[in-house]
C-alpha cells in the first residue's frame, strides 16, 4: 500500500512532464514548419539571386579592366560592391523560410560561406592579377547560379506544373542565366584585353569559346516557345548578342589587333547582358501570368525587383 501511495505523485509528475513535452514539441514543430511558397514569392527570390549574379558579373568585368591598368573603373566597382552588400541582406531575408526546410536551396551555412568569400575577394582584390580575379569571381557566380537552378527546380517548377510553361522554368533559372555568364566572362576577359591592347593566345581561345557558347544557348532558348517571352525583348537580346560577337571577332581577334577601348567594349558587353536579363525577366513574368491563369487568386501587392 505504501508503494502504491508513493507512486501516485510520481505518476502524476511524470504525466505532467510528458504533457508539457508534447506541448513544447508541438510548438516547435509549428514554428519550424515551412510556410508554402507561392509563385510570386518563388520568382521574387529568383530575381534576387539573378540580381546578385548580375552585379557580381559587372564587378568582375570592372575589376578586370581596373587590374589591367584602367583606373577609371575604381569608383564604379565601389558602387557595385554597395549593391551586392544590399542584395546579400535582401536575399538573406527572403531565404529565412527556406532554411527550415529539409532540403533548402541554398543551405544557410553555404550562404554565409559565400558572403565571407565575397568579402575576402574584395579585401584582397588589389593584390590579385586580372586572371586570378576572373577565376575567383567566376567561382562565386557559379555558386549562385547553382542555387538559382536548384531553387527553381525545387520551388518554382512544382507551382507551374499543368500550366503549360513548366519547361520554361529551366530556361528562366538555368539556360538564360548561363547565357549571361558566358557573356559576363567574355566581358571580363575582353575588358582586360582591351585595356592592355593585346590578346594572348589563351584569351583568344577563351573568348571564341564563350561567344560561341552564348550564341548556341540563345539559339536553343529561341526555339523553345515556352520561354520565348515577348518577341521584342527576345529579338533585342538576339541582336545584341550577335553584335557583341561581331565586335569580339572583328575588333579584338583580327590581325589588326585590338581596336576597341576598354570603356567602349565594357559598355557594349553590358548592354548585351542587360538585354538578356530583360529576356529573363520577361520569362519570369510569363511564368507568373501562366500560374495565375491556372490558379486564379488575388494579385500580389508588391514585387521584388531584379538588382540594378
Amino acid at each position: 500500500m505504501m508503494i502504491e501511495l508513493a507512486s501516485e505523485p510520481f505518476l502524476a509528475l511524470a504525466s505532467g512532464v510528458v504533457a508539457a513535452g508534447l506541448i513544447v514539441h508541438a510548438v516547435l514543430v509549428r514554428r519550424r514548419a515551412p510556410a508554402p511558397v507561392d509563385a510570386a514569392e518563388a520568382v521574387g527570390t529568383c530575381r534576387l539571386m539573378l540580381g546578385l549574379v548580375r552585379n557580381m558579373q559587372q564587378h568582375r568585368g570592372m575589376s578586370s579592366a581596373w587590374l589591367a591598368g584602367d583606373a577609371g573603373f575604381g569608383p564604379r566597382m565601389d558602387a557595385r560592391r554597395r549593391d551586392i552588400t544590399d542584395l546579400f541582406v535582401r536575399l538573406e531575408q527572403a531565404l529565412e523560410s527556406e532554411y527550415v526546410r529539409a532540403c533548402p536551396y541554398p543551405e544557410q551555412a553555404a550562404f554565409e560561406e559565400l558572403r565571407q568569400q565575397w568579402q575576402a575577394l574584395v579585401d584582397g582584390l588589389a593584390q590579385r592579377s586580372a586572371e586570378d580575379s576572373i577565376t575567383r569571381h567566376s567561382f562565386l557566380i557559379a555558386t549562385v547560379l547553382d542555387w538559382l537552378s536548384g531553387y527553381g527546380e525545387a520551388r518554382l517548377a512544382p507551382l507551374v506544373q499543368g500550366s503549360g510553361t513548366a519547361a520554361g522554368v529551366r530556361s528562366y533559372t538555368h539556360r538564360l542565366p548561363a547565357v549571361t555568364e558566358a557573356l559576363g566572362q567574355a566581358r571580363a576577359i575582353g575588358s582586360s584585353v582591351a585595356a592592355r591592347k593585346g590578346c594572348s593566345p589563351v584569351a583568344r581561345v577563351r573568348l571564341l569559346f564563350l561567344i560561341a557558347r552564348a550564341e548556341a544557348l540563345v539559339a536553343q532558348s529561341t526555339r523553345d516557345p515556352a520561354v520565348a517571352g515577348e518577341a521584342a525583348v527576345r529579338d533585342r537580346a538576339r541582336h545584341c548578342v550577335a553584335e557583341m560577337a561581331r565586335v569580339v571577332r572583328a575588333d579584338m581577334l583580327m590581325r589588326a589587333g585590338v581596336t576597341v577601348s576598354a570603356d567602349d567594349y565594357f559598355a557594349l558587353a553590358t548592354q548585351t547582358i542587360d538585354a538578356v536579363f530583360a529576356w529573363i525577366e520577361a520569362c519570369g513574368g510569363a511564368l507568373l501570368q501562366a500560374e495565375t491563369r491556372a490558379h486564379p487568386r488575388a494579385a500580389p501587392t508588391s514585387r521584388l525587383e531584379l538588382g540594378a
